[in-house]
């Protein structure tokens, strides 16, 4: 057995080991950046490469959620009753929060969110990401399908 022939898919090539061909990972890295970056799962990899190993790795998608290390709330103080939330970049945002919502208006139509759940009304939403400590984007209005 060798390697002619063995498709492996993005990101991978075939390699012998042991007398037997294998797909491995092998990620094109060669003109990517050095720098820390913070990745979709909320980690922080040495670089754009060592992400996309993990992502061929762990067969799951990940992306550069933004150039530099992943942050946290922990160290924000947000002044004038505004709470930190990671944004949909995972980078710490100061937001006002509302306290209650308003009944949603008799004809206004749900919100679906990024999350799958419904929320009565933009301050629904907003209310459960201040809760969460993390954004939910709005998907689409209406109920989600």
């Amino acid at each position: 057995a060798t390697c002619d022939g063995v498709v492996c898919g993005e990101d991978r090539k075939c390699i012998m080991r042991r007398g037997s061909p294998r797909c491995v990972c092998n990620p094109q890295c060669h003109l990517q950046n050095k720098a820390p970056v913070c990745g979709s799962d909320g980690r922080t990899y040495a670089s754009e490469c060592h992400l996309l190993k993990r992502s061929c790795r762990k067969k799951k998608r990940l992306l550069v959620s933004h150039y530099g290390p992943c942050q946290t709330c922990s160290g924000v103080r947000c002044g004038g009753g505004k709470q930190c939330v990671m944004d949909e970049r995972l980078v710490p945002q100061c937001v006002r929060c509302p306290t209650v919502c308003p009944e949603p208006a008799p004809k206004s139509r749900p919100i679906c969110g990024q999350d799958g759940k419904i929320y009565e009304s933009s301050c629904h939403l907003k209310l459960s990401q201040c809760k969460q400590g993390r954004a939910i984007l709005r998907s689409y209005k209406g109920p989600c399908k």
